[in-house]
């Protein structure tokens, strides 16, 4: 997910936070760097990292004003604070400072999520960093802290690749009181899981020999599947995000070797439901807003999930209480962000680099300093230095 793109600037100074990568992995290391600028001593205890993560859902069931109902859910994902760096004698000192860090994501948390569709269907999972320089605890001081928003993906575990799906089906109509035979259909994948940029290719090999009646043509879609929950109710919804018919086959034959192949290309697949989704969430960053225009990912949240099938449906032109058709549930995640435009630094920017807590001796001297060589120049900075 993309920084902001501007420092945050102070009274005296600046802080800004980037990352190695564009997007975090659950239970993965997560890599970054934090610049700090000061042109005065600022009373700090620490230099911290704080990741917070939300996951909320709402909607509305029934039908006129006195049966509809409200259901909404508000949950916190994850708010964890770590120490990248604690100061000598609670003073930094004025400068330019680059405090490298490593931070380990926390396990089992949901893809980042912004959804919304029927019944005034709602659903967001975001995540936020912040780089906070903390003032002393005797201070009066604020802190002083840079956010910024970044895209969650799920750990992908047991993709399966060239796997095969099939199924048999009887052919009746009439209540079942005519029956025209049997049909097979089985299609190949070539693996289960994509960037929501690739195409989805489906081998499609169909046995109607046992059939007195021709197949007149053949549906593959992609259905997306939303369940949300909260204290009061589920919401469970299907919608078809895309489907292409192509040419059946004539009674008593078979594809045999000419298989037909079917394609579905993500890139081109609508993201949202609604397009006014825009005017419900606030958006902070172009990258968010982007999410929404962009299928939204498999997500496993407790009150939010979202999960893809490809079916492919066989039609027959008769009427017939069961369908032949065969699904198989994939997995999709945002496809590979470009590179992200980078801050630029101020003129003059040569910072000195810092290690993270844990690697570094408290005595630093790029840090440390004895309260006689402090400048102190800001009276309300002064009077927090001076009761140190």
């Amino acid at each position: 997910m993309d920084n902001l793109n501007q420092k945050i600037e102070f009274k005296h100074g600046h802080i800004y936070l980037e990352t190695d990568e564009n997007h975090a992995v659950s239970g993965q290391e997560l890599n970054g760097r934090v610049h700090l600028y000061l042109t005065q001593p600022f009373p700090a205890a620490s230099l911290d990292i704080v990741m917070k993560g939300i996951e909320a859902v709402k909607w509305v069931s029934g039908e006129g004003t006195e049966n509809k109902r409200k259901h909404e859910k508000i949950n916190t994902l994850t708010d964890t604070r770590q120490i990248i760096y604690s100061f000598p004698q609670s003073i930094a000192m004025p400068g330019q400072y680059t405090f490298p860090f490593r931070i380990l994501i926390p396990a089992g948390l949901p893809c980042s999520l912004m959804f919304a569709g029927t019944r005034r269907s709602r659903a967001m999972v975001n995540y936020s960093l912040f780089a906070i320089l903390k003032p002393e605890e005797n201070t009066t001081l604020e802190e002083m802290k840079y956010k910024t928003d970044i895209s969650m993906r799920e750990p992908i575990e047991n993709i399966r690749t060239d796997f095969d799906s099939c199924i048999e089906s009887k052919i009746n109509s009439w209540f079942g009181l005519r029956k025209h035979g049997e049909v097979k259909l089985k299609l190949k994948f070539d693996k289960d899981f994509y960037l929501s940029n690739e195409m989805v290719v489906v081998q499609c090999d169909i046995d109607n020999s046992q059939c007195k009646i021709p197949i007149k043509k053949i549906k593959m879609s992609l259905k997306q599947v939303i369940k949300l929950k909260s204290g009061t109710g589920t919401f469970l919804n299907r919608y078809t995000k895309w489907k292409n018919y192509y040419e059946g086959i004539p009674k008593r034959e078979q594809t045999g070797e000419s298989s037909k192949v079917m394609e579905m290309n993500l890139k081109f697949v609508n993201g949202n439901i609604n397009r006014g989704l825009e005017e419900i969430f606030t958006l902070e960053t172009t990258d968010i807003t982007l999410l929404t225009k962009q299928l939204q990912p498999s997500t496993s949240g407790t009150y939010a999930n979202i999960s893809y099938i490809v079916s492919v449906k066989l039609y027959y032109g008769i009427k017939s209480r069961r369908s032949t058709k065969c699904e198989v549930p994939i997995i999709i995640q945002p496809c590979e962000e470009e590179e992200d435009a980078k801050v630029e630094a101020p003129e003059g920017w040569s910072p000195i680099q810092i290690q993270q807590e844990g690697d570094i001796e408290a005595s630093s001297p790029s840090l440390a300093a004895s309260p006689e060589d402090i400048q102190y120049v800001d009276p309300e900075w002064n009077q927090n230095l001076k009761k140190n």
